[in-house]
């Protein structure tokens, strides 16, 4: 299931934080058409992680790559 699929319209779309996390800088940087090779060179990590990465954050968003929790999903599991 993709996450957020049950935003509302309109509703702010989050951002994600590649300020503080360098695998999402990664990432961006190949959404917005770096070379894949070249991101992950300058990035020092293995072509394929990168690769992995991208194809999560584009399924699931930040949360996936940073091991962050969907804050409902944490909610939940919390029983808040």
């Amino acid at each position: 299931m993709i996450r957020g699929g049950n935003r509302k319209q309109g509703a702010p779309v989050p951002r994600a934080r590649s300020e503080h996390d360098p695998r999402v800088s990664m990432v961006l940087a190949v959404l917005a058409g770096r070379r894949l090779d070249d991101v992950a060179r300058d990035g020092a990590v293995a072509v394929a992680v990168l690769d992995r990465w991208v194809r999560d954050f584009v399924v699931a968003g930040a949360d996936v790559i940073t091991g962050r929790p969907d804050a409902d999903d944490a909610r939940e599991r919390e029983g808040v």
